[in-house]
């Protein structure tokens, strides 16, 4: 019988491969899901734990390449959170009869998974979520493109990754057409208080919510702002103000197996890895303010796809540097307040977590109000904000 406990990650994988729908995924107390067994369903098979990628170790590589790149179609990188490398691999996947899948909008801003099959259904991709998105049956889908020849390249974080992989193995899939890409994740928030989020700043104007957008570029990609685009109105602010992204950067919000993640390393699971251009923003010749992608190609196949963008890109070859991806070395670590923070939610709601973070004292008033713009018009803000930001993804 399945039993992962804190170690599940939600790929669903189990739910998917189970040949009798014995098993659903369920929330728990903090909105992660969780896979429930019918035991009157139930055959005992055994696939569900072949499936587990917690219970079984994934093969890992060392990237062969490391780069970082700028798309040179201006609409598109204005559109992405970094420099576009996903929507440029993405549109050599649609652009030959292939589909994508990728971290979209459900109902209510929910962040799931989902399955296009033009630019158009894949625009929704773009952009960084940081919430944890419901597999749903998208496992499912891939294995049926595949058993039709279609390309397909499916992008998620790397949990997810494994646990397509493991489906697929148990199920005895050809994956020569598949191109796997995942993100160098820094652990996922709780769809809870994402959905909470969503609530409070809705009520906090009294207006519908028509769109929202992580990682806007409004001031440059050196400084990500929330964006929520109301009925009458837009909502800006940075993440060191934003709630939710300091909910999140606080690490109290994270599934508990991020704690313990075991992909954070150098050592890769998917084809192609992406993450922000972090420590290159003086590339001469760029504007990198636009933003720029880090680019980690660890298989031959991802290498083959990489190829097929060279032409639309910028690019240029780097080092792998874990001081400016910390999450290559270690997974973020669990705070020691995080019950403490749990048990405020369930006692007063959102409400109760948005008072607490919104305060801000004088010295943040100060910074925000008269240092940030010094920095900005001498040119040292951008250094100053990775350093920042590292030092607190490492607490």
């Amino acid at each position: 019988m399945l039993n992962v406990m804190d170690d599940c990650t939600g790929c669903g994988a189990c739910m998917q491969i189970c040949p009798k729908d014995a098993i659903h995924m369920e929330e728990d107390q903090e909105g992660f899901l969780h896979p429930v067994i019918d035991d009157e369903l139930c055959i005992r098979c055994g696939l569900c734990e072949q499936s587990c990628h917690a219970l079984n170790e994934a093969a890992k590589k060392l990237p062969q390449e490391v780069c970082v790149l700028q798309s040179k179609d201006e609409k598109l990188l204005e559109a992405s959170s970094s420099g576009g490398a996903f929507s440029e691999l993405a549109r050599y996947i649609l652009e030959n009869n292939g589909c994508v899948y990728g971290a979209g909008w459900g109902e209510q801003f929910k962040v799931c998974h989902k399955r296009a099959e033009n630019a158009a259904e894949m625009a929704e991709f773009r952009g960084s979520k940081y919430v944890q998105s419901d597999g749903e049956e998208t496992f499912r889908q891939v294995k049926h493109d595949l058993a039709s020849g279609k390309p397909v390249l499916y992008s998620g974080t790397p949990c997810q990754i494994a646990g397509l992989y493991r489906y697929l193995e148990r199920t005895r899939t050809n994956t020569e057409e598949l191109v796997t890409c995942d993100v160098i994740c820094h652990g996922v928030c709780s769809p809870e208080l994402w959905k909470g989020y969503i609530e409070y700043m809705g009520n906090v104007r009294g207006e519908e919510i028509e769109t929202v957008e992580l990682r806007n570029k409004k001031v440059g990609w050196s400084l990500p702002y929330m964006h929520i685009k109301y009925t009458g109105s837009d909502y800006y602010k940075s993440w060191d103000r934003d709630i939710f992204y300091r909910i999140f950067w606080s690490h109290n919000a994270l599934r508990e197996a991020c704690y313990r993640c075991k992909y954070a390393s150098v050592e890769r699971i998917s084809d192609i890895t992406l993450a922000d251009g972090l420590g290159f923003e003086y590339i001469k010749g760029w504007d990198t303010n636009k933003g720029i992608s880090m680019v980690m190609i660890n298989t031959q196949k991802g290498k083959q796809l990489f190829e097929t963008i060279k032409d639309r890109v910028c690019i240029k070859e780097v080092k792998t540097d874990l001081a400016n991806q910390p999450m290559l070395g270690e997974a973020a670590h669990r705070p020691e307040k995080r019950d403490e923070f749990w048990k405020l939610y369930q006692e007063q709601g959102f409400s109760g977590l948005a008072e607490r973070y919104s305060k801000e004292t004088i010295l943040f008033r100060i910074k925000h109000l008269l240092v940030k713009p010094l920095l900005r018009v001498t040119g040292l803000y951008s250094v100053t904000n990775r350093i920042y930001i590292k030092i607190i993804k490492r607490k």
